[in-house]
Parts: C-alpha cells; sequence; structure tokens
C-alpha cells in the first residue's frame, strides 16, 4: 500500500537509453502508482493512486517538476490505470465485486479549465465492462494511436482480496489474461 522510490523515468523511445527522472513530490499526498499517463497536448505525466485515489497528480516534463493535483469528484474507487485524451483522463477502475458478478468500469476526468488545473474534476461513467467474458480484475488501458480503438487489459480467475491474490475462483487453476479491443 506504500510505494517507495516513485520517479517518472524518461527514456528514449528510439533507444531505450535512460534520460532523465523527475522525483515524487512527498508533499503531494500521493502514497503510490497504479496509473501513469503522458499528456502529449500539455507535455505532462499523470500518475493514479490506487490506494488513496482521491486525486491524479500532474508532473511537467518541460520543467521536470511536480505542478499539483487534481481532486476527483465523485472519487471513482479502486482506480487501476490511466490515459489522457483531449484534455481528458480516462480512468480504469476495479470496483466491481466479481463475487456478485457486477462489472468494472471505465470514467473520464476533466483535468482542465481551459490549460490549467482544473481544483476539482468533473467525473462521469464512460462505460460499464458488462461484455468482459466473466467479471474480474480490470487493470491498465490505452488507445492505439494509428486507429484510436480503445484497449482494455482485464483479468479473470484469481481470488483477488485488497489487491492481493488468495487463491483461485471454481473451475480455475490460474489467472487469465484477455485483451479487449474496442472500435473508436
Amino acid at each position: 500500500g506504500v510505494g517507495k522510490n516513485i520517479q517518472v523515468a524518461v527514456y528514449d523511445a528510439g533507444t531505450l537509453e535512460y534520460k532523465y527522472s523527475i522525483p515524487w513530490n512527498q508533499e503531494s499526498g500521493q502514497v503510490e502508482v497504479c496509473g501513469l499517463a503522458v499528456d502529449r497536448e500539455h507535455n505532462r505525466v499523470w500518475m493514479a493512486d490506487w490506494v488513496q485515489g482521491h486525486e491524479l497528480y500532474c508532473y511537467d516534463l518541460t520543467t521536470k517538476s511536480y505542478i499539483g493535483k487534481v481532486k476527483l469528484s465523485p472519487t471513482p474507487r479502486l482506480q487501476q490505470g490511466i490515459y489522457c485524451m483531449d484534455g481528458q483522463i480516462v480512468i480504469s477502475c476495479d470496483d466491481g465485486d466479481a463475487e456478485k458478478n457486477v462489472a468494472d468500469h471505465l470514467y473520464i476526468a476533466t483535468v482542465y479549465n481551459n490549460d490549467t488545473l482544473a481544483e476539482n474534476a468533473d467525473v462521469k461513467l464512460w462505460r460499464e465492462m458488462t461484455d468482459f467474458r466473466r467479471v474480474g480484475e480490470i487493470e491498465g488501458l490505452t488507445i492505439d494511436l494509428t486507429n484510436n480503438n480503445l484497449i482494455v487489459l482485464a483479468n479473470r480467475g484469481a481470488l483477488i482480496i485488497l489487491g492481493m491474490p488468495k487463491g483461485f475462483y471454481d473451475g480455475y487453476d490460474h489467472e487469465i489474461h484477455e485483451i479487449y479491443i474496442y472500435k473508436k
């Protein structure tokens, strides 16, 4: 539940050589990282925190510094992954319940007022993930920049309690990892 050595490490995309790191700001209140996304429009990096979950944290790639956080309202529970898109952030949340066959969700948070960080991000339900083969654990997400398709990673079969595997559901002897692709 508590991360150590949190940082944004930047590598050259062509050579994979390390370029620099932006250190985590302890005063931000962030205690771990469950998702990280690059905001190409604003040249920033955003991080989500599964443990606290009330805010998203923003770092500037130009100045290589922490610039602030945005409070999520309402706060989606159990965030897993994030993706920046058109001045908003898509958030995947493991907020369903596999025991009760309740699906996880995707949310959209508006994190900017014009081009400045919003104090509070308006969060709206974007999609209920009812079309997964079986309810499990939603994880990360991304957008394929070649065709704008949404790609979502989901796991099923493992019994997860407070983020830790505790065995398997009936009929499973291992966890299954699936990729779901949604056309724009």
